[in-house]
């Protein structure tokens, strides 16, 4: 569990470091950590330093995440804790109580409110199942016809729910 956030951490400059870090069996060197934040969304990047060279070795890079947040737990080692779309909002604003929002950069925050816009969209959603295995030609460009129409209206209703937040 993450006793501390760590905010601004977000290249390999503003990287928070770790000074005594194993390499190895016997060899000791730094890590450092941030979160890359892109388009894509928020990933956690670890890289160390080569301590027979002096040089940063390759990137270790998580997979994308909307939100995600770096941390120190009791004992001090850097976690993580993140948010998706799998989520729902109630979530989100339980995990929000944890995280500083105001601290985020200018995309998190950005990606909170796509989350927010997902979530309320969702209430107006619902799902069935339907077999068109045996349709026919002309019922199967009815059923694509209507599903366009569908996914038309959700886009409208994130959009109008986007613009309310």
């Amino acid at each position: 569990m993450i006793k501390q956030l760590l905010y601004g951490h977000n290249s390999p400059e503003t990287a928070y470091l770790v000074n005594d870090y194993p390499y190895g069996f016997r060899l000791r060197t730094q890590i450092r950590y941030w979160i890359e934040t892109t388009k894509n969304g928020d990933r956690f990047v670890s890289q160390t330093l080569n301590p027979k060279t002096g040089r940063w070795n390759k990137e270790k890079k998580s997979t994308y995440v909307e939100v995600k947040v770096m941390g120190l737990d009791e004992i001090g080692h850097v976690k993580t804790t993140s948010f998706s779309h799998w989520e729902d909002e109630e979530k989100l604003n339980k995990w929000l109580t944890i995280v500083d929002e105001t601290k985020l950069n200018d995309m998190q925050q950005q990606q909170i409110k796509k989350l927010r816009a997902i979530f309320r969209t969702r209430k107006h959603v619902t799902v069935e199942m339907v077999n068109v295995t045996n349709y026919t030609e002309e019922q199967m460009a009815e059923h694509e016809a209507k599903q366009k129409e569908v996914s038309n209206t959700i886009r409208k209703v994130f959009a109008y729910e986007y613009t309310k937040l």
